[in-house]
């Protein structure tokens, strides 16, 4: 009976196209920092609609409703947001262009937040 050696075969090759424990990871932290920035984002939008709501006239009476639906709105926004963003992560961490990715997605986030506050005045 003669044995074959076989060399052995590197895992964590980024040819191989399939993400590693450690690539898990950094793609379970680009989510997290997006979601963690997203959570502010939600209520500083609904205050937007609000003042926007109170600005435009509409009855006391209706703001119930337009917070409600605008709270509810924005939620399911921001889960398809973390849902997709973790597939993305997930499907190309091992290409080079996900840490790009993340910057553009972080880098609206924040301009979004800054615009928001000023809009607010905080």
């Amino acid at each position: 009976m003669m044995m074959r050696f076989l060399p052995p075969q590197d895992k964590a090759a980024p040819s191989s196209g399939k993400p590693t424990a450690k690539h898990m990871i950094i793609s379970l932290a680009y989510v997290a920092v997006n979601g963690t920035l997203g959570v502010p984002l939600i209520f500083y939008i609904r205050d937007s609609v609000m003042l926007i709501a109170e600005m435009m006239g509409i009855t006391f009476w209706s703001w119930n409703f337009i917070e409600t639906a605008t709270v509810i709105i924005l939620v399911i926004l921001w889960l398809v947001m973390v849902y997709v963003g973790q597939h993305f992560y997930e499907k190309e961490v091992t290409i080079r262009w996900v840490p790009k990715l993340f910057i553009v997605i972080t880098a609206v986030q924040l301009v979004l937040y800054g615009g928001l506050r000023l809009f607010l005045g905080l």
